[in-house]
């Protein structure tokens, strides 16, 4: 009986030793618990009493915060002062203090994850000094147990020296096992306490349908103070969304290494169970994501209604509607503070949400229906002109008005030659009476003419003199501007109506143009975002279906990327396109190139592309040196060439200033295409007979048109006091290639009929090389029209 009395009293000596351990265990690991719970009290009693205090006013956490924010703002400088006095002696500084008071959720978990995180951080530096003594005394232990060549007195000391470090062992195991408790204890605590916070933080800021349906419709009101303190509340509460989100991602990369103990029993483990911190995250994420988004729609509609023409460059007449500037202010704002919550997949949500807010999609043909207030998208607003109607300087006095009108609306800016030639002041008044009268009933011809070949478009053009020039109505466009019913109209008589709807347009392509930069800005914010993506990964990707998820969501990143390059070439597109139908509208087109125009496409007051055209049409280009000396001309040229364009309405106020630079080289781009082509297709067409003098007449026209047309861009001094050369003569804006690009085919043209003989053609290397060269049938047209060339040599040459 002795043997199994001291065995049984071995036994019941090892289960009060197990449980002493167990007890130091349960109060060690109590503890810490205690402690995190003490340290973050004051921080859930500040939730908890502001919960309580907007409960009792029927307010909601976000609107009780800001009305106490406005009470405290009103409050002396001596009291605010005082309280922050008293706030440094409880151990807050001064962004501390302002979240603490304005973010309460998110100071509460600050505090929370932060002080878990202090008392995590020594514990596991203390787990990995024990598994390092562990593998230590394990390696120990197996080299003496493996030595055979030795003494007994050896034996005796190694089976002591086994017992101590048996012993060692065994405190060493019982230690990892303290430790690893009061780190899931600690762990599990701050997520038990975290995920409350959370859960009364999303409780409190979910603005359900009635909630959210109230705010937007305030939002819409433009003159409504409420509206304004609900989107500001919004925001603020947005804010307090992105850095819970950042602290909870923060605290999960630290905690990644602690591993999940499903067998622990305590009442945070029990909370925790079903819902862990990483899945309350996804949540959080999500909360916020629908809650940017609704800002977003808020704020977008907030700028549609109170859309405005602004200057880009203060006291300068470069109009851009406020809605570009105010939609990229949002996106960016949107997309600084998704980055900030270090969630990738809210980052790509809101990036996809700004990629529909730029979207170019379903454009509309010829125009589009409705007031465009829905707030779809930046680019229909600016289809429809929202916040374009430039009112400022519309209004001219009856003096100016009266020398800048003619009787049929439009400007008289006149031939410099009548008006400085001619003396019979009652003649020319007679004639400019008469050309008024015939221009009415011709452009009242030509819109009925514009409107029966735009129904027959498979037919052929008419005969006749009508038939010939093309002026669309100024209506006809997308960019549609108001001529009549406009509140500019209502109680001034003397509004000039065009100049208003010049402006307009003019606004709305600076618009355009503005947009497709600001789609060029927020890519290189989405680099921004992926390049640090991919830091963050590089330094915290442990897992494999965490590299997935990030790989997924930067994949999305990527993709919104360039859908936003796609939306930046459509605006571009769409300001070429916009550029052709207000040159169309301003300046005119020609149908037919083959018969000479009537004498009224020569009048001051008919679009200067017929003016042109009439010019060429009427030049002689078969002259002898005589007859050249006196066709050449500066006076001459810069008369009957020139100043149809410098002098026309939309030549005149480009020069003025009113286009960015983008429109100015699209316009510039637009324009010198159409008159070159126009040059050309008239020469040949027309079948003008050249000499060798009539080419060099055609080198110097040439020559004059691309000095005008570089000098749009170039910004040079113009007669009518333009501005200087100014800016960047790298940009694209002062980029002379994309005008001399149209130059190409007509100065091939000129080199031709400059030859001395046919066969000097073959040392060029030109002729069906590009689109933008003369074609093997254009080049033997343009050799026909040397008057001194003989047909069978060119026959000859051409077929060869």
């Amino acid at each position: 009986e002795q043997p199994h009395q001291q065995q049984q009293q071995h036994v019941n000596h090892n289960d009060n030793h197990n449980e002493t351990i167990n007890e130091i265990t349960k109060q060690y690991t109590s503890y810490q618990r205690a402690l995190l719970r003490n340290r973050s009290k004051p921080s859930i009693a500040n939730v908890a009493q502001i919960r309580k205090l907007a409960n009792e006013s029927s307010l909601t956490v976000a609107e009780y915060i800001h009305e106490l924010q406005i009470i405290k703002e009103s409050e002396s400088d001596l009291h605010n002062h005082q309280q922050r006095q008293q706030q440094k002696h409880n151990g807050m500084d001064e962004e501390e203090y302002k979240r603490y008071h304005k973010q309460p959720y998110a100071h509460s978990i600050t505090v929370i994850l932060g002080e878990a995180s202090s008392l995590l951080h020594p514990l596991m530096m203390w787990q990995d000094g024990i598994h390092g003594m562990l593998s230590q005394l394990h390696a120990s232990t197996t080299s003496n147990g493996s030595d055979s060549t030795t003494s007994t007195n050896d034996v005796n000391v190694n089976a002591n020296q086994r017992r101590i470090h048996h012993t060692e062992q065994n405190i060493q195991m019982i230690l990892m096992e303290m430790c690893n408790d009061a780190i899931q204890t600690i762990h599990q605590e701050a997520q038990h306490l975290c995920i409350t916070i959370g859960n009364w933080f999303v409780e409190d800021t979910v603005f359900n349908n009635e909630t959210s349906s109230s705010a937007a419709s305030a939002s819409v009101a433009a003159n409504n103070k409420n509206g304004c303190i609900n989107l500001t509340i919004l925001d603020n509460t947005l804010d307090e969304m992105a850095y819970v989100c950042q602290v909870i991602h923060r605290y999960c990369d630290f905690s990644r290494n602690i591993p999940i103990d499903n067998s622990a029993t305590t009442t945070a483990a029990a909370a925790t169970t079903t819902t862990t911190l990483k899945q309350h995250l996804h949540e959080q994420s999500l909360h916020y994501s629908t809650t940017e988004t609704k800002l977003t729609t808020a704020n977008l509609v907030q700028a549609f209604k109170l859309a405005t023409p602004v200057e880009l460059v203060l006291g300068s007449e470069i109009y851009v509607p406020s809605i570009v500037e105010d939609a990229y202010f949002i996106s960016t704002r949107a997309l600084e503070r998704a980055s900030g919550t270090l969630e990738n997949k809210a980052i790509w949500t809101i990036a996809l949400w700004v990629v529909d807010i730029w979207s170019t999609d379903d454009l509309p043909n010829g125009g589009m229906d409705g007031d465009g207030s829905d707030g779809k998208s930046v680019c229909h607003a600016l289809m429809n002109q929202k916040g374009c109607t430039v009112e400022e300087n519309v209004f001219q006095t009856q003096g100016a008005k009266n020398d800048a009108k003619n009787e049929n609306g439009a400007v008289d800016l006149g031939d410099k030659s009548n008006s400085s030639t001619s003396n019979n002041t009652s003649g020319k008044n007679a004639l400019s009476s008469f050309s008024s009268a015939l221009l009415d009933a011709f452009d009242q011809d030509i819109m009925d003419d514009n409107h029966h070949q735009r129904s027959k478009k498979n037919t052929a053009p008419k005969s006749g003199p009508s038939s010939l020039l093309l002026k669309a109505p100024l209506s006809g466009t997308i960019l549609k501007a108001p001529l009549s019913g406009s509140s500019l109209l209502n109680g001034h008589n003397n509004v000039d109506v065009r100049k208003v709807q010049m402006d307009t347009q003019f606004c709305t392509l600076n618009g355009i143009n503005a947009a497709s930069s600001a789609c060029k800005g927020l890519v290189d914010l989405f680099d921004s975002l992926v390049a640090s993506s991919s830091d963050d990964d590089d330094g915290s990707r442990r897992q494999h279906n965490r590299e997935d998820e990030d790989q997924q969501s930067i994949s999305m990143i990527k993709f919104a990327k360039e859908q936003l390059e796609s939306h930046s070439r459509s605006y571009t597109n769409l300001l070429s396109a916009q550029v052709k139908h207000i040159v169309f509208d301003w300046c005119g087109s020609v149908l037919d190139k083959s018969c000479e125009p009537p004498f009224i496409a020569s009048l001051p007051q008919s679009p200067c592309i017929h003016r042109i055209f009439y010019y060429i049409s009427h030049e002689v280009y078969n002259l002898d040196s005589n007859t050249f000396h006196q066709a050449e001309t500066d006076e001459r040229l810069d008369r009957l060439l020139i100043s149809p364009l410098k002098d026309s309405r939309l030549m005149t106020q480009i020069h003025k200033g009113k286009c960015d630079e983008g429109v100015t080289l699209c316009f510039a781009q637009e324009l010198s295409n159409q008159v070159l082509s126009l040059m050309l297709s008239t020469i040949l067409e027309q079948k003008k007979s050249f000499s060798d003098w009539g080419s060099l007449l055609l080198s110097k026209q040439i020559r004059l048109l691309e000095h005008f047309f570089c000098s749009i861009i170039l910004k040079e001094n113009h007669d009518d006091g333009g501005v200087g050369i100014v800016g960047d003569f790298t940009a694209d804006g002062f980029n002379t290639s994309k005008i001399l690009y149209h130059f190409q085919k007509i100065k091939q043209a000129m080199t031709i009929l400059q030859l001395d003989k046919p066969s000097d053609w073959s040392s060029y290397a030109i002729g069906d090389v590009s689109e933008n060269h003369l074609s093997r049938k254009e080049i033997k047209s343009v050799m026909q029209l040397r008057c001194d060339w003989s047909i069978d040599v060119i026959n000859a040459i051409c077929n060869s």
